[in-house]
């Protein structure tokens, strides 16, 4: 076999392990972009009835901010922009600390983000607000997304 003919099949070779790799790096993490979110939908505060319990004092921040915000976090789950989500979830957040679906929703974006470790913390101190709230629907809730997580990361 003539030089030419042996570095074909040494480059063929070695496409084809490359390929290899890449398909199985695909299968494992899956494309960038759309369809990789663990989570599609945000947690509203109807679905938990979890309203604001905070102090009167700071139930005075505007509505129409908290609103707006919140149709721009379920837009970034939507649209799979989880950098949009996140800082209409952290904006809230400053307005209302320790609102324990917001507090939930932040484990979810971490979760869409792969940052699984800060996701399980924030579903976990979501999971004590709602029962120190007595909202046993979003502990539950907090509970199948906790699952979710360990589901996602065993596979």
């Amino acid at each position: 076999m003539g030089e030419g003919v042996k570095g074909l099949i040494a480059a063929a070779v070695l496409l084809g392990i490359l390929g290899v790799g890449i398909g199985t790096m695909v299968r494992a993490y899956g494309l960038p972009g759309k369809g990789r979110s663990l989570f599609a939908e945000p947690v509203l505060p109807e679905l938990v009835q979890c309203p604001w319990t905070g102090h009167p004092d700071e139930i005075s921040v505007s509505d129409a901010v908290i609103a707006s915000n919140i149709e721009r976090m379920v837009d970034g789950f939507k649209s799979e922009d989880h950098e949009a989500a996140s800082l209409a979830v952290n904006a809230i957040l400053r307005m209302r600390p320790g609102w324990a679906v917001m507090i939930h929703n932040q484990g979810l974006v971490a979760a869409n983000q792969r940052q699984m470790g800060i996701a399980a913390e924030r579903l976990a101190e979501a999971g004590t607000a709602y029962l120190d709230a007595g909202q046993t629907t979003g502990s539950a809730l907090v509970r199948r997304h906790l699952s979710a997580i360990a589901d996602a990361r065993s596979q």
